[in-house]
């Protein structure tokens, strides 16, 4: 079949459901695909974070790093793995496990040093620990990368100035 007859379109439609639709000249039948359901089990949701977290080492073929077409998938791994990563630091925040949140956060910064929210995180982080002087030294070295609604959260909860 050539492509251009027939191209195969995914629309996100109503409450997120996903049709898939496949155009052979004017027919175009629907068919319903099933959406994603969050993981139920609080451990597996845990394990399917830090294993997607861990997959990521950085570049994909550092002898060709200049090339355009491995620049765009690069970029597009590094903010899928930051999006994955940020989701992660979350539920350990909400899990009060802020040592492995912290190291979490720290290790993503390593791709994205002026990231906003992985910087709130971090800072927090410390601050729950009771680690108060080393979230004030982060947060002054980061307040430039803060966005004003993160800055806010981490004054409000570690009553940083």
């Amino acid at each position: 079949t050539n492509c251009r007859k027939s191209p195969i379109i995914l629309e996100l439609t109503g409450c997120g459901e996903v049709w898939y639709r496949a155009w052979f000249g004017t027919k175009r039948p629907r068919v319903r695909i099933p959406t994603l359901r969050p993981e139920e089990n609080p451990d597996m949701r845990h394990s399917l974070y830090h294993s997607a977290v861990d997959m990521y080492k950085g570049q994909l073929l550092p002898r060709c790093e200049h090339e355009l077409w491995l620049m765009q998938l690069s970029m597009y791994y590094q903010s899928l793995y930051l999006q994955i990563t940020k989701g992660y630091v979350r539920l350990k925040m909400e899990c009060k496990d802020y040592i492995l949140a912290q190291k979490t956060a720290i290790d993503a910064l390593r791709f994205d040093p002026k990231d906003s929210e992985l910087n709130m995180y971090a800072i927090l982080a410390m601050g729950f620990q009771g680690n108060l002087s080393m979230a004030q030294t982060y947060y002054t070295a980061a307040k430039p990368y803060l966005a004003l609604e993160h800055a806010e959260v981490i004054k409000k909860y570690l009553h940083i100035k």
